[in-house]
């Protein structure tokens, strides 16, 4: 019985981060920033890559983010991404589920921690899968100097 059946049933919300790992296929730079490891992409088709194992007590997803810092110039920049999945349980293929997220025309705040929603492309995630994130820039429009990728988070039940 689920706490949407019963509401005396309390379920504790967890939290997971998993930093970005890598970069590779244009100019991206594994960097620190603000004592964090992070992915700076600045050019359309960069991507930063995420690997995360699933932990055994998970149900559902309550959110799942991918952490960015835009860093801009002035004016009103905008980028438009890909949020790419693709997981499978152990003894499974690694691309049994696959998802993504796109989007165009985000808007920036500069050197701000930004949340892009990522839940959409994991709509089959299961405890203990294995999943790779990839986060791609696929445009830049105005004074935009590019953007920390720091991670992928995960809050589930």
């Amino acid at each position: 019985m689920s706490p949407i059946q019963n509401p005396n049933i309390m379920v504790a919300t967890r939290d997971v981060f998993y930093p970005v790992q890598t970069a590779v296929f244009g100019t991206e730079t594994v960097r620190r920033t603000w004592e964090r490891q992070a992915v700076y992409l600045d050019a359309a088709g960069e991507t930063a890559y995420m690997s995360a194992f699933i932990p055994w007590d998970f149900n559902e997803i309550v959110m799942s983010r991918v952490l960015t810092v835009p860093i801009h110039g002035s004016g009103f920049p905008t980028f438009d991404y890909t949020i790419n999945t693709s997981y499978g349980a152990p003894g499974t293929s690694p691309s049994t589920h696959t998802g993504t997220v796109t989007a165009d025309g985000r808007g920036l705040s500069d050197t701000r921690i930004d949340n892009i929603r990522a839940e959409d492309a994991m709509s089959s995630l299961a405890a203990l899968d294995l999943i790779g994130v990839s986060f791609v820039l696929d445009a830049i429009t105005g004074d935009m100097n590019g953007i920390d990728i720091l991670g992928f988070h995960l809050s589930y039940t």
